[in-house]
């Protein structure tokens, strides 16, 4: 069991108002909420975790979810990376060697939406990194 002070620190975490808009934003069906929620959610987890150490092993479950044959699933594996990216800014940036193949394949999914989610994914990581990465991305 987690010391109080840590959990209490998580709860707090949790509580986040983004996590709040992130819910009310998704309120069009109740599959959206539950999609919306759960990427909050990781997003939430690897904020309290706080250390590339836990982030790569979460990020690479994450990246795995982006090779399912749903659509759908690589489109929400997709929104966790990119709120990631968001969130985490500069810190994600050491998970970018792993991220980088999977976004290659991503950029050339058969679904357009798929593909856009994952060019505007590249764009987050390009802004962050601050320079282009379309050198990393060619096989």
């Amino acid at each position: 069991e987690p010391p109080p002070a840590a959990a209490a620190q998580v709860a707090a975490q949790c509580a986040d108002a983004e996590l709040d808009s992130a819910v009310t934003f998704a309120a069009r069906s109740p599959s959206d909420v539950y999609a919306h929620a759960a990427v909050a959610t990781l997003v939430q987890l690897a904020v309290a975790a706080n250390s590339d150490v836990h982030w790569k092993p979460l990020n690479y479950q994450v990246l795995m979810a982006t090779r399912s044959g749903s659509g759908r699933a690589r489109c929400l594996a997709l929104e966790v990376v990119g709120a990631l990216v968001g969130r985490l800014r500069e810190e994600y940036l050491v998970l970018l060697p792993e991220t980088l193949p999977f976004l290659a394949e991503l950029l050339e999914d058969p679904e357009v939406r798929v593909e856009g989610r994952a060019q505007s994914v590249l764009q987050q990581l390009e802004g962050v990194a601050g320079e282009s990465l379309a050198q990393y991305l060619k096989a």
